[in-house]
């Protein structure tokens, strides 16, 4: 079996995104509030992080906003209770 890790990350009002639509301001991700952590000898990469796995699970709304764009070679899974159809290497499962 192969391994598993979880990266979730959320703001006080359950959502990832702020009123754009962007996810600047996580650590790691390039942005005007990048913090010191890539400024460090060994900054942390979200990409890296993401390059060491095959699939990937991410929300109905992170997938209406793009983030699949970015991962046009992993498998990923798109939890949300919409019926959709799969496309390519995007599949759409209902929760529970």
């Amino acid at each position: 079996m192969g391994k598993i890790a979880l990266s979730i990350v959320q703001s006080v009002d359950g959502y990832i995104a702020d009123l754009d639509d962007q996810f600047d301001f996580i650590e790691g991700v390039a942005g005007p509030n990048l913090t010191d952590i890539s400024t460090s000898d060994s900054p942390y990469s979200l990409k890296a992080f993401f390059e060491a796995y095959d699939i990937i699970v991410m929300g109905h709304q992170s997938y209406k906003i793009g983030f699949a764009a970015d991962f046009p070679s992993k498998t990923i899974y798109v939890v949300t209770n919409e019926k959709r159809p799969n496309k390519g290497n995007i599949h759409f499962v209902k929760p529970g």
